[in-house]
């Protein structure tokens, strides 16, 4: 009987670790928000809406100014796209996408990253990301999965969600 439930079990416990990778937290951090610079270029962003869909094009800058190298997700898969309402930040839009194994991309010390994507959300029924209504004007960030290497095995201390971060911009 528990052979028979660990062998239903386990593949899911895989799955979830293989998904959850960058997920890997330490609940005690010595960097600072200020080792890492996250802004979009240009600071103002046009929403664009399309016939099925809303759209952003948004172009990342990210700088590590740690003495040591900075490990970014190589995939938009944990990305985030929040909106300030009310003077809190939520997230209303999140990628559709299957999680990749591949390797962090490494950032040197001193040195920057740049990425550029379209944050599109689907106004049918049949297409994901769903559109989210909270997703108008407004006051936004981009929210990356980022950490500093902590150990030889390759786990990631990823940085506290302020401080993954970007400078906020305007979405109009």
């Amino acid at each position: 009987m528990l052979a028979e439930t660990l062998s239903r079990v386990r593949p899911a416990i895989v799955m979830a670790g293989v998904a959850n990778v960058w997920l890997v937290v330490s609940c005690t951090t010595s960097r600072s928000a200020e080792s890492v610079s996250i802004r979009l270029q240009p600071d103002v962003v046009a929403l664009r809406r399309e016939p099925d869909a809303v759209a952003l094009d948004l172009h990342v800058q990210i700088r590590n100014r740690s003495a040591q190298a900075l490990y970014v997700a190589p995939s938009l898969c944990g990305v985030e796209l929040q909106r300030q309402l009310e003077g809190v930040w939520q997230t209303v839009w999140i990628p559709a996408c299957a999680p990749v194994a591949y390797p962090p991309q490494r950032v040197a010390a001193g040195d920057s990253v740049s990425s550029s994507f379209t944050a599109r959300a689907f106004t049918n029924d049949h297409t994901f990301p769903k559109y989210d209504p909270r997703m108008g004007p407004g006051r936004y960030r981009v929210v990356m999965r980022l950490g500093f290497r902590t150990n030889s095995t390759g786990s990631i201390d990823q940085l506290p969600v302020d401080a993954r971060a970007s400078e906020p911009f305007v979405v109009n």
